[in-house]
């Protein structure tokens, strides 16, 4: 049975264990085939952003409701940087705000950064998916 519907509401965390996520839908039930406590299987089609900037979520730190990454400046040295975060997809946080293109962010060794740590930068590279 296809219904359509449109979303009303949607959680920010995703359950790392199931991939599942808190999602309230106002759906047309005008034959009532739906109804109260069924459990159902849904289709949702995900916004598109071509343009994004995302970063790894290992480059993310939280803290309460905030969220930051450490950037590295002109002069080779970390700076701490407030971002807004969007969806996370495939291990990466859609980048809201915050960030510009070409910035260069921290992922591995930031728990030994501070403010104005000098850092060597080399190119990185996500582990091969499944190790």
């Amino acid at each position: 049975m296809a219904l359509s519907g449109r979303i009303l509401f949607s959680g920010i965390e995703v359950d790392a264990g199931t991939g599942e996520v808190l999602l309230r839908i106002l759906v047309d039930n005008p034959q009532r085939r739906l109804l109260p406590g069924m459990y159902v299987r849904a289709r949702i089609a995900r916004a598109h952003y071509p343009a994004a900037l995302s970063v790894p979520q290992q480059a993310v730190l939280r803290r309460g409701d905030q969220a930051s990454v450490w950037v590295v400046d002109t002069h080779g040295r970390a700076q701490p940087r407030a971002i807004e975060l969007g969806e996370l997809v495939g291990r990466r946080y859609r980048v809201v705000s915050g960030l510009s293109a070409g910035e260069q962010v921290v992922i591995e060794g930031i728990e030994r950064l501070s403010p104005d740590a000098p850092v060597v930068t080399r190119a990185w590279q996500p582990a091969a998916a499944g190790h």
